[in-house]
């Protein structure tokens, strides 16, 4: 694996980890919400604390963006009730929110993103999963065991 197939699957499994904690906080400050699916009775807008920083999450359509004070930005677009499937353009998206010396080899530019995340696809480090409305998430394959970054 290249050096910037390990930085980029590294900076997945971190966006997986904070996802996870930032969908977890945001369902722990709405504990009588339940709707996983449509959001429809979760407030439009909360504060969270994760890691001793304050996030605002704004709910949209059916998923929730989370925004750090600093502007730091994770996206779930959809399918909040799986918090370890990540969708590649809010990865992207996250990534760009990240200050210019954040990371050295994985590159800003979409398209070149993309070769470098179609690479851990094939290698097997990042699995694809679509739904049964089409839409298409991936996972991190074992993280924290096989991949070390």
């Amino acid at each position: 694996m290249e050096e910037k197939e390990r930085e980029l699957l590294g900076l997945a499994i971190e966006f997986v980890a904070l996802q996870q904690r930032l969908l977890v906080a945001w369902q722990e400050a709405s504990p009588s919400s339940r709707d996983l699916e449509m959001l429809l009775d979760f407030p439009k807008c909360l504060i969270v604390r994760v890691l001793s920083d304050t996030w605002t999450a704004t709910k949209h359509g059916l998923g929730v963006r989370f925004v750090r004070t600093d502007g730091l930005t994770v996206d779930v677009p959809f399918a909040v009730d799986r918090p370890v499937a990540f969708d590649a353009n809010r990865l992207f998206d996250f990534l760009a929110t990240w200050p210019p010396d954040s990371f050295a080899k994985v590159p800003r530019e979409r398209e070149a993103f993309y070769a470098i995340f179609d690479k851990l696809c094939e290698s097997g480090c990042v699995a694809r999963q679509d739904d049964e409305a089409g839409r298409t998430l991936f996972c991190i394959s074992n993280p924290g065991t096989q991949y070390r970054y």
